[in-house]
């Protein structure tokens, strides 16, 4: 697994929807920081 997509299950997880427009590049911007 990515640290791409352990960011978005942990969200997933968090229950947010991470189809959501404002989620969509946000586990892409974490795993750059």
């Amino acid at each position: 697994m990515t640290l791409e997509q352990n960011y978005t299950a942990i969200l997933g997880q968090l229950g947010e929807d991470v189809s959501r427009e404002g989620l969509l590049d946000t586990p892409k911007r974490a795993a750059k920081a």
